[in-house]
Order: C-alpha cells, then sequence, then structure tokens
C-alpha cells in the first residue's frame, strides 16, 4: 500500500471564457520515506496536482488515497485533522509570520496541535538545530535571509511529525548554495522516514530525488518529452 496515492485525477478550472484542463487522467503514487520530484515549466499543472494531493484542492474526477482511505469520502474537519497531523507543507513565498521568531513561527503548529509546552519547547528546539539555525532563534523571521527563512519553513512544516512534506518550488527564490542546502535537507528528512514529493522547475534540483516524473500540459509521465 502506497504512503500516497492519486488515480485518474482530473482537474479543471473554467475562469468564464473557456475551461481549462490543468490536470488530465494523472495517476502516480509516493511511497514512505520516499524523495519524488515532479518537474515542469509554469502552467504544466504541477502545483495543482500538489494541491490535490494536499488536500489543499477537490479534483474535478478520480481518487486521492492516503494510506488506502479515499479522501472524498472523509468530513471537512476530517481532512482538516489528516492534513494537521500528516501533512507538511513547504512554499516558495515561505508564508511565515514576519513579526515572529523563529522560534514562534516553528512552534506554531504545535500549538495549534494543544502539545503541551514542555513538550513543545524541546521539539521545536530540536527542528531548529536540525535547519542549522540555532543562532538565529530569537530572530524575527523578516530579517532573516531568504535560504534561512525556507529553512524555517522546512522547521515549521515538520513540527508534527508528518507522514510526508510537499514542497512548492522550495528553492525558486533561492541561489544555488541555498538550494543546494535544501536538498541536502529533504534528503535527510526522507531518510528519517517521512517521504517528501516536490514540484520544481529545476532539474538540478530534482536529480537529488530518489525518482523524477515529468509534467506537461497537465499530464505525467515518467520520463521526459
Amino acid at each position: 500500500m502506497s504512503l500516497l496515492e492519486c488515480k485518474e485525477i482530473t482537474r479543471i478550472f473554467d475562469p468564464g471564457t473557456a475551461a481549462i484542463k490543468a490536470l488530465s487522467d494523472v495517476s502516480m503514487s509516493v511511497e514512505e520515506g520516499e524523495f519524488v520530484a515532479i518537474v515542469g515549466r509554469s502552467g504544466s499543472g504541477k502545483s495543482t496536482l500538489l494541491n490535490v494531493l494536499g488536500m489543499l484542492d477537490a479534483p474535478d474526477e478520480g481518487e486521492v488515497l492516503f494510506n488506502g482511505t479515499d479522501v472524498r469520502k472523509m468530513s471537512e474537519k476530517e481532512k482538516s485533522a489528516l492534513r494537521n497531523k500528516s501533512f507538511g507543507y513547504v512554499f516558495q513565498s515561505f508564508f511565515l509570520e514576519p513579526e515572529y521568531t523563529v522560534y514562534e513561527n516553528v512552534e506554531m503548529p504545535l500549538v495549534i496541535a494543544g502539545v503541551k509546552a514542555s513538550e513543545r519547547k524541546e521539539r521545536t528546539k530540536e527542528l531548529i538545530e536540525l535547519v542549522g539555525l540555532s543562532e538565529r532563534t530569537d530572530q524575527k523571521t523578516k530579517k532573516l535571509s531568504g535560504g534561512e527563512k525556507q529553512r524555517t519553513c522546512i522547521a515549521r512544516a515538520l513540527a508534527c511529525k508528518p507522514a510526508i512534506v510537499l514542497a512548492d518550488e522550495p528553492c525558486g527564490n533561492l541561489d544555488s548554495a541555498n538550494s543546494a542546502e535544501i536538498m541536502k535537507l529533504f534528503r535527510v528528512i526522507a531518510e528519517h522516514g517521512s517521504a517528501v514529493l516536490m514540484v520544481t522547475h529545476n532539474e538540478d534540483d530534482a536529480a537529488k530525488a530518489d525518482r523524477i516524473l515529468y509534467m506537461k500540459d497537465g499530464c505525467l509521465r515518467n520520463e521526459k518529452q
């Protein structure tokens, strides 16, 4: 049984003039502890697919399965609980609270999850150390560099020990040196048991994954075309 799987997913957007098929009969799976990259140009549908797999959007057709369970049959409350517990999200634009410190941003998911204070403190410090930001713990995130912000995002994504981390163009705003550091972190995450699914336009970053899939015009393939 795959950790996360989709079967014949179709997603159609209708802007009012003509329907756009963002995803067309897409099927794929991710296994526990696997690092998978999806490569495609802007507009290819890769971010739409990530949003559907992460239950941030719903497909018009097809199934999304998490540990064999069809998420379409879940209530919104159940899906929200599953997202909070089993999914970590890393975005190109960071979405950090700029006036919060690194510590406060990383701790936030644990507060929402109701984790007791002593456990929150231990877990937050552990994650900040993991991403190499111990010396920046009390710094407000608005004062961080792009690489530091993304490492903070990764620590936050790992707060609740997710089964899978979904990363949408995580290095899109970073230089090559910082991108390499982020890829090393994703490898460490996968080696510790959490799967990583990353979408990117950068084939050098994708080459660090265990497996690469290619997206073009809403279709997913095993080989570049």
